[in-house]
């Protein structure tokens, strides 16, 4: 209905300041305003009707009533909802009033929040997950000024949100969205899956920064959560290039789901927050990528994060793909974030089908964990540079192509309840490298532990320490290891007791090396650990050497030390005295050259021959292998022994 034509004429020319000086009643009818006008509005307002924009600028003191629908688009730039009717007072519905203002605003306009604003739902019984929320549109900015808050009643799924879609989409339709400063509050009690305070579905280039989530019942953000329009699948949808930094997610100890849930991305960095107090007993964690189609999730950084006592049952950072989908996935960096009290893993990641993917976890700080990484089918993993302290053990690294774990620090049992697991654990890994790492106090079964099939492993420059008295091993191998050729070298092992032993090595095969070049793929095995002063029932070092050599007589692998000072290398092979090299200490800081055992001049007594030419009473501990025996044979001061103690 076109409103009285005496008023209509006062609105009759473009490019005019029109003064509004009273309340314009437009009694339900459309006042269109001209292209390129401004409305001054000085005293007066608009009331019940419909008022169409053109290009229109809006200045003064401006008061259009939550009775006026708005339609057409502003030349201003700087918005506020109660221009538009809007409340703020905490209590009353300005859900209108903000989509006005989002509808009408230019390309590059920011709305600003000052007051408590409350969104409703669609109706008051069930949510509605497609419908709810402020539809947010390309080139808008959302500020919100100190003290400002929008809350979203009991029934309302989403606080702002991508309008839903009635198709799939082959490119994202939203872009260039900002919110920076605000709180948002949801007041349900109950867990509801696609709510969130800011859906994502579908967006190219947004930014989250300075805000606060608080006391969400489903997620603080979500990210590619398009449902068709009967909710009955999953849509193509796309999110590129959003940063989430600086926010507070604090789901308050309430029933929650996660911080932020990302169901595909290509370039999603969270950096700097503070997750805290959040996920339900049964949900995933603070952060969840959960893919439920045949998506990609690519380019994902976590850095500079917080996490503090997080409920879920996966773990506060989880990758899971539970159907099994298709799924494109790389390139995860998981870098500087502090873990404080998780409930379950600190980083749990799962990927199921997906067999080529890049994972960096770096420069990270675990304290009082349970279990701080477990890493399943990602074909490259770096987990480098990272502290932890109070853990409980069971770290694992499975299905991969290269497994890097290297200078971390981890341990320190004291106070925590222990798990019977091995500190890492690598399993069925084509490559692995274990360099440099430190962990202490453990008391579990092993430092590291290899099961599957290993291709190779190499093992170096780590120092590990036992608690007490326990019975800790440093590399374990598991019963069903198939382990092809490793290298195990310049390792420190203290501890109260025996470090414990290295199981059967027999299925690795061995060929001549050179010590000074040992290239990786040769199928080869070396042990070079050193066992620490302490380690020995605390006995210093003894820098006059006395050297024994502990083979088993049948397979011959390395088998541990008791107490004796010595620093082996040995290689299995069919013949194993023609791969065993030894070296003896001569002072703490320097050690003799690696000297062959067939040829050593180390000892002036022959070290290998017939059982005719060995010595009649040789001396304790020198070693011997017997060619006519076909195996190792130590002496004991007045006889020969076997690796079993039986004399020969």
């Amino acid at each position: 209905m076109i409103i009285n034509m005496a008023v209509q004429d006062k609105f009759n020319k473009p490019n005019v300041i029109y003064k509004i000086t009273k309340v314009i009643d437009l009694v339900g009818g459309t006042l269109t305003i001209p292209e390129g006008c401004t409305l001054d509005f000085q005293g007066g307002g608009i009331n019940n009707g419909t008022l169409a924009l053109n290009n229109t600028a809006l200045i003064g003191t401006i008061k259009i009533a939550n009775t006026v629908t708005i339609t057409g688009n502003t030349s201003t730039s700087t918005l506020y909802p109660e221009w538009f009717g809007a409340e703020g007072d905490g209590i009353t519905n300005d859900l209108k009033a903000i989509q006005t203002a989002v509808d009408i605003a230019p390309y590059n306009a920011q709305i600003i929040f000052t007051n408590k604003y409350k969104i409703f739902g669609v109706n008051s019984e069930s949510f509605n997950r497609r419908e709810d929320g402020i539809y947010i549109k390309s080139g808008v900015q959302f500020n919100g000024l100190a003290g400002a808050q929008l809350i979203a009643d009991n029934w309302c799924c989403n606080i702002f949100t991508t309008p839903p879609e009635a198709n799939d989409l082959t490119k994202p339709n939203i872009s260039n969205v900002r919110f920076y400063n605000l709180e948002l509050v949801h007041t349900h009690d109950s867990i509801y899956q696609f709510s969130a305070l800011i859906n994502l579905a579908n967006i190219d280039n947004c930014i989250i920064q300075g805000c606060k989530f608080l006391s969400y019942c489903g997620d603080g953000i979500t990210a590619g959560a398009l449902l068709s329009p009967d909710e009955g699948r999953w849509m193509t949808s796309f999110v590129n290039d959003v940063t989430v930094r600086d926010c507070i997610f604090d789901g308050k100890n309430i029933v929650s789901r996660q911080g932020i849930s990302v169901y595909v991305c290509n370039n999603f960095t969270i950096d700097n927050n503070l997750f805290k107090n959040s996920s339900g007993d049964v949900m995933p964690g603070a952060i969840d990528f959960e893919p439920e189609a045949d998506v990609e999730i690519k380019n994902v950084k976590i850095i500079n994060n917080h996490f503090e006592n997080i409920k879920g049952v996966v773990g506060t950072i989880a990758f899971v793909n539970p159907v099994g989908n298709n799924i494109t996935a790389d390139r995860f960096i998981i870098e500087n974030n502090t873990f404080v009290s998780s409930n379950s893993h600190d980083i749990y990641i799962k990927m199921e089908s997906q067999t080529t993917c890049s994972l960096i976890i770096t420069k990270n700080t675990f304290i009082k964990s349970k279990v701080y990484f477990s890493v399943n089918k990602i074909s490259d993993v770096i987990i480098t540079n990272n502290i932890g302290g109070q853990l409980k053990y069971g770290n694992a690294i499975s299905n991969s192509v290269k497994a890097n774990y290297c200078n971390n620090i981890t341990g320190d049992q004291v106070g925590m309840e222990l798990w019977d697991n091995p500190a890492v654990t690598f399993d069925n890994c084509e490559a692995v490298l274990i360099d440099g790492n430190f962990h202490q106090r453990i008391n579990t079964d092993s430092a590291f532990k290899l099961k599957g099939t290993i291709g190779s492993a190499i093992i170096v420059n780590n120092r590990v320490n036992a608690w007490e008295t326990s019975n800790v091993k440093f590399v374990e191998l598991a019963e069903n290891a198939n382990l092809d050729r490793y290298i195990i070298k310049n390792n420190l092992c203290g501890a109260p007791s025996d470090i414990g032993e290295y199981n059967d090595l027999s299925s690795v095969s061995s060929c001549s090396f050179n010590l000074d070049t040992l290239p990786d793929s040769l199928p080869i095995g070396i042990v070079g650990t050193v066992i620490g002063a302490d380690s020995i029932n605390k006995s210093p070092l003894n820098a006059e050497g006395g050297l024994l050599l502990s083979v088993h007589p049948t397979n011959g692998y390395y088998k541990g030390l008791t107490k004796q000072l010595f620093f082996p290398m040995f290689v299995r092979g069919a013949q194993p005295y023609a791969y065993l090299f030894i070296r003896k200490r001569l002072d703490n800081n320097t050690w003799s050259e690696w000297l062959h055992v067939a040829t050593s001049s180390l000892n002036p007594t022959p070290t290998v021959g017939p059982s005719s030419s060995r010595p009649a009473a040789p001396q304790a501990g020198i070693f011997y292998f017997d060619t006519t025996l076909s195996k190792p044979i130590w002496g004991n001061g007045s006889a020969w022994v076997d690796a079993t103690g039986t004399a020969v």
